[in-house]
């Protein structure tokens, strides 16, 4: 781990701004290769607006709910605060742009399915600089492995759970496979509005459901020695089930 590179630059703060830049291009690249480009206007404000609407609802979730002792602007974030508050930005966005001849959760559904594969990649890039930094490490390992990744505790290098490389690799290689999927056979098939970006989203809810029973950093517990963020994941996962199966069936060209 290196919190500094270059013996200058914030490891953190470079892989967050990599972060929305790659995730932004590859939102494009989604909308190309699907031919999708004419049915969001102003594509740049619209992403500009959705990263600082989610960087301004994680600061203020891990503040007020995951951890106990405040931090300023430049402190932890927290995903499920960026994902409320991207919602609502998404919400207000689909009020102020959709056609009239499209109902509001086929608008909603629809951005969604290229939201989430893009911000998973973004998360995916994005954990690369917090493992740099050294947050969220795993719970410390009984013995040295390979996979391991190593801590700093009490002076000593300490093999630990690699959870940030768990889901690293797991957002990255969902991105990859949903590309993948829309450039070679989603874009001929009749789907359910939304059902691209829920499979892509329980995923990951499954994912990180999972990696907080070896994570080692501090978190909240709440009921059943359940984490805020892993009640979060069952609340989002039955969201993404619901619209799986109950989305209004269509073409995935909108407009």
């Amino acid at each position: 781990m290196s919190p500094i590179l270059w013996n200058s630059i914030p490891a953190w703060p470079l892989f967050f701004s990599f972060a929305w830049v790659l995730s932004y291009f590859y939102f494009k690249l989604l909308l190309k290769v699907t031919h999708q480009y004419q049915w969001i206007p102003k594509l740049y404000p619209f992403y500009l607006g959705l990263y600082v609407f989610g960087w301004l609802g994680s600061c203020i979730w891990a503040d007020i709910l995951e951890y106990n002792d405040p931090h300023d602007f430049g402190g932890p974030l927290s995903f499920y605060g960026g994902v409320v508050s991207g919602i609502i930005y998404i919400m207000i966005f689909t009020l102020k742009t959709k056609p009239q001849n499209i109902a509001f959760t086929s608008y909603f559904l629809k951005l969604s399915d290229y939201v989430i594969p893009s911000t998973l990649v973004g998360l995916g890039i994005g954990r690369i600089g917090c493992w740099l930094n050294g947050d969220d490490f795993g719970l410390p390992l009984k013995e040295d492995v390979w996979w391991a990744s190593y801590q700093w505790i009490g002076g000593h290098a300490v093999p630990c759970y690699p959870v940030q490389w768990i889901e690293i690799f797991s957002c990255l290689i969902l991105g990859s496979l949903i590309f993948y999927m829309h450039k070679k056979f989603l874009k001929s098939l009749t789907l359910r509005l939304g059902f691209i970006g829920s499979c892509c989203g329980l995923v990951s809810q499954i994912v990180r459901f999972l990696i907080e029973f070896i994570r080692g950093d501090e978190r909240v517990y709440i009921i059943f020695h359940l984490t805020l963020p892993q009640l979060c994941s069952l609340g989002l996962s039955i969201y993404f089930v619901l619209v799986i199966f109950l989305g209004k069936r269509t073409k995935v060209t909108l407009i």
